[in-house]
């Protein structure tokens, strides 16, 4: 049986500030996207799900691995997380791209609003961030698990 005590170290490992940056970059592709009015189309709309998605599973399993300190070393629970890490990276990169997709959409269109503009491409690039801490992450629990 696993005992439930607060373990602040994982905070300082490779790991945990990747979810820190994960959770930090999706926190920052939401905002931008509600501030600036791009999560009214749909592009953004898709987005901010993937976003609220990876906050909801990411902040799960942190709060896990912190008040769980054994689960770090646990096989099942690196198999979950490697999972949810590939999914999260699939799910980010076709969101990254359609939110592209959507600034193109934007600039050739009449009727666009600058500040939804910039809402995008500073979707595109906490996407694109959050694409590479997401794999970088599945590549070290994959490494974990050999």
């Amino acid at each position: 049986m696993a005992t439930i005590e607060y373990d602040g170290s994982y905070l300082n490992s490779t790991p945990g500030k990747i979810k820190i940056a994960c959770l930090v970059l999706s926190i920052v592709g939401i905002l931008v996207l509600k501030i600036t009015g791009g999560a009214r189309y749909s592009h953004g709309d898709y987005f901010c799900y993937i976003a609220s998605t990876a906050i909801t599973l990411t902040g799960i399993c942190l709060v896990l691995l912190l008040c769980i300190p054994s689960l770090q070393q646990n096989r099942i629970f690196l198999i979950v997380e490697l999972i949810i890490c590939v999914i999260l990276t699939i799910g980010f990169v076709v969101a990254t791209w359609d939110v592209f997709m959507g600034v193109w959409d934007l600039l050739h269109a009449t009727n666009h609003t600058l500040f939804a503009v910039i809402g995008y491409i500073v979707a595109v690039l906490c996407g694109i961030f959050s694409v590479i801490q997401y794999a970088y992450d599945a590549q070290f629990k994959f490494g974990q698990l050999k």
